[in-house]
């Protein structure tokens, strides 16, 4: 039902137009500036027919009100460590940009923009990602709720950053590294133990003396350190998968068994710990690594590329991908093969030369063949 009315020598009208998805109350809107009746009968048709086809948008709902629903979901779906990353990237990045604007205002080219804006800035390919799948996740939200008619995010292409190599070490390097960590390095069990295990830094952290195992040989990985109001604490693993068990080398058990038999106890009953017997906060291992490395001038990499190295020694050793993947906490062995693949893509050009090299001379091909009949 629509009400017309005439002010001087212009018509407006108001209408219903259904409820307001937030507050639920009866949502009315108000046109005028018709310099005819008949100008605002049509167009309240036209407003009529938006609402029957589900065209029509409501221009006064902002971001902002439609993130503060998405976000109560999440709080009792999500891992306080991820809800703590929401609200970081919402705050640095999604609000100062969208969160003032009416879900209307909010185009292709707005969010195009955007993503040219975090270009510029020179952000990682990963973190454009996690803000593009947020801002996409949001407004999906507000299609579901029928604030609008479709997500413009999704009509946004996500710019192509070219994706940098991944780092990890050769044997050489990780040992070198290894051993002036034993003697410089107050962490140097950290090191240790993600090069025979593969463990992720917050899982390495988390580690407690119960989670060792020395009679069967094996570390059981069960918790994670988890980033609650900015603040590290113990928490579950990442994921399912990630709660695994790993058998030790002889040599990280003897090291493990030397670490013991000096370290001092502390509440949580943690392997490593601050001076205070408190949780290690992971920037405090990241930035004794990078010391380390220039000091003995090893490449530096992260600690998550200990993660890396570990995994590409074990397959390139002949190691079965599924159980590398089964000792990373992996979900998907696809994972575990991109890590692999990433570090060995610059080494195909050298196979291509081999096989050059090979073909060119029939007498090297004929003892490859030879060689690869036996191996069969």
């Amino acid at each position: 039902m629509a009400y017309f009315r005439k002010r001087g020598e212009k018509w407006s009208f108001t209408m219903d137009v259904g409820k307001d998805p937030i507050t639920g109350k009866r949502k009315q809107i108000t046109k005028g500036g018709f310099k005819t009746k008949k100008a605002a009968q049509e167009e309240v048709a036209r407003v009529t027919n938006d609402l029957a086809n589900g065209d029509y948008e409501n221009s006064d709902i902002r971001f902002s009100q439609l993130v503060e629903i998405w976000m109560q979901e999440k709080e009792s779906s999500c891992r306080p460590s991820t809800l703590y990353q929401y609200k970081r990237i919402l705050r640095s990045r999604v609000m100062p940009e969208f969160g003032e604007k009416r879900l209307s205002d909010i185009k292709p080219l707005t969010v195009h923009n955007f993503h040219q804006k975090l270009l510029k800035e020179g952000l990682t390919t990963k973190y454009i990602s996690s803000v593009d799948v947020m801002l996409k996740q949001i407004l999906d939200k507000g299609v579901e709720l029928e604030m609008i008619n479709s997500n413009p995010a999704k009509k946004a292409k996500r710019p192509k950053v070219k994706k940098k190599a991944q780092a990890s070490w050769t044997v050489e390097e990780a040992m070198k590294f290894m051993e002036y960590a034993k003697i410089q390095g107050s962490y140097y069990i950290a090191f240790v133990l993600a090069l025979h295990t593969g463990m992720r830094i917050g899982e390495v952290l988390a580690l407690q003396w119960d989670d060792i195992n020395f009679e069967n040989k094996t570390i059981h990985v069960q918790r994670t350190l988890t980033l609650v109001d900015g603040k590290y604490e113990l928490g579950e693993t990442k994921t399912e998968a990630s709660n695994r068990i790993i058998p030790m080398t002889e040599e990280l058990m003897g090291e493990l068994l030397e670490y013991q038999s000096h370290k001092k106890e502390n509440s949580f009953d943690l392997l490593i710990c601050t001076r205070n017997k408190k949780i290690v906060h992971p920037y405090t291992i990241r930035y004794q690594m990078k010391a380390l490395c220039e000091a003995i001038d090893v490449p530096y990499i992260r600690f998550h590329d200990i993660r890396r190295t570990f995994t590409t020694i074990l397959i390139d050793s002949g190691a079965n991908a599924k159980v590398v993947s089964k000792l990373l906490g992996h979900t998907n062995v696809s994972t575990t093969l991109n890590i692999y693949t990433d570090v060995y893509e610059e080494r195909q050009i050298e196979v291509t030369e081999m096989l050059g090299n090979v073909l060119k001379s029939g007498r090297s091909g004929q003892k490859v063949v030879s060689e690869e009949k036996q191996e069969d």
